[in-house]
């Protein structure tokens, strides 16, 4: 399981959405799937699959599987390259490296960029993504962070019809330090607003807001796997302001989450601990 995303409404109606991969039944291959569900009791009740990324894949990287409401209600869902389908990504007949827009329910809702291109899978809002492991609304923004190869982290205005560029352009190198494309910016292709050379492996983003740390209300809060850091990204002047919090106090830092109502910084580390901030 890789994404948790609580419904707009959830202190009525108690909805729930949960990302993750599973296996096709009868087959080695598998796919990301997201669920709408009740929490009744502490039991997940009325499961629906509303979501499951076409086509399958046999790799078990680059799931995306990440998930963020827009202010009209629908639902944004990011989905990886499965590493070795990266050329995929900028073809629009597949979910590889897709954005898609949903309503919460799984149907198809107005206005998405290529519904009416019949080549194209209806539910996807933007393309050129290699393993987007963030997704946020700020002030109706969206926001992704893209999780790069060997350098090459991104995070990105997300706009509809865009494409961002994998594996056309890329900041970054391969594993094994080969070339991955000479370029770094082409025509019709979205630039990043802010990269990392070399890689931190950027793993969640997170917009403060709380009395905890007041100060940074408004600051996006990025954390690393292969950097093991927290970093702080100023929104006052286009994200160039980068603050390094710390490094290497805790490990690789998987996920982060901010209590809506107190501020409280909580941090989620590769070896499953889960850790909160003091000032």
């Amino acid at each position: 399981m890789s994404g948790v995303v609580l419904d707009p409404d959830f202190q009525k109606n108690k909805v729930l959405y949960l990302a993750f991969s599973a296996r096709d039944e009868g087959a080695r291959t598998n796919t990301l799937k997201v669920i709408r569900a009740v929490l009744s009791d502490n039991e997940l009740k009325d499961v629906n699959e509303i979501f499951s990324a076409f086509p399958s894949r046999n790799t078990a990287l680059h799931y995306g599987a990440k998930m963020v409401f827009m202010d009209d209600g629908t639902l944004l869902i990011t989905n990886g390259d499965g590493f070795n389908y990266r050329e995929k990504a900028q073809t629009l007949d597949n979910h590889f490296g897709k954005i898609v827009r949903i309503n919460s329910d799984g149907s198809l809702p107005e206005g998405n960029p290529f519904s009416d291109d019949p080549n194209a899978l209806p539910e996807i809002w933007s393309y050129g993504h290699r393993n987007p492991q963030g997704i946020i609304n700020y002030k109706g923004e969206i926001y992704g962070l893209e999780h790069g190869p060997m350098g090459g982290d991104e995070i990105n205005v997300i706009k509809p019809g865009n494409n961002y560029g994998w594996p056309a352009i890329t900041y970054g190198k391969d594993y094994n330090g080969s070339v991955i494309s000479p370029f770094t910016e082409m025509q019709g292709m979205e630039q990043p607003i802010k990269y990392w050379v070399p890689s931190i492996a950027a793993s969640a983003i997170a917009i403060y807001k709380g009395e905890e740390f007041k100060e940074w209300n408004g600051d996006a809060l990025v954390t690393a796997l292969k950097d093991q850091s927290l970093r702080k990204i100023s929104f006052k002047d286009s994200f160039v302001v980068e603050q390094i919090i710390f490094k290497g106090n805790i490990g690789r830092i998987r996920d982060i989450k901010i209590h809506k109502k107190t501020g409280e910084i909580y941090l989620i580390s590769d070896n499953g601990s889960i850790w909160r901030m003091f000032k």
